[in-house]
């Protein structure tokens, strides 16, 4: 987990990170529990449902997993969520060089 804390003219901003790997026990339904949380933001909902879509992420345990989870507070906005995905472009081209160290 990292912390960040930044001063500006309107305050204190902080971001929080939580790297999602680093979590042992990161629970199978990730994506549901992240809805059920932005359940009273139909906007935010709609938002991560376009994004999950663009990435063709259905679920958290997938290759192209998640990677990084971040909250960011500012004393003018409410809290905002970002979702980072490790592509599985990088989960193929880590297995295609693990292949080929093998074979030299």
């Amino acid at each position: 987990m990292l912390v960040g804390m930044r001063d500006t003219p309107q305050g204190v901003e902080m971001k929080l990170e939580i790297l999602l790997a680093a979590v042992p026990d990161l629970p199978a339904r990730f994506l549901d529990l992240l809805r059920l949380g932005l359940a009273e933001r139909p906007r935010q909902v709609a938002a991560l449902e376009r994004w999950l879509s663009a990435f063709g992420v259905d679920d958290a345990s997938e290759q192209g997993h998640f990677s990084v989870l971040s909250v960011r507070v500012t004393p003018s906005s409410p809290a905002r969520i970002s979702l980072y995905v490790r592509p599985i472009e990088f989960e193929m081209r880590d297995t295609l060089e693990e292949s080929r160290a093998y074979e030299a």
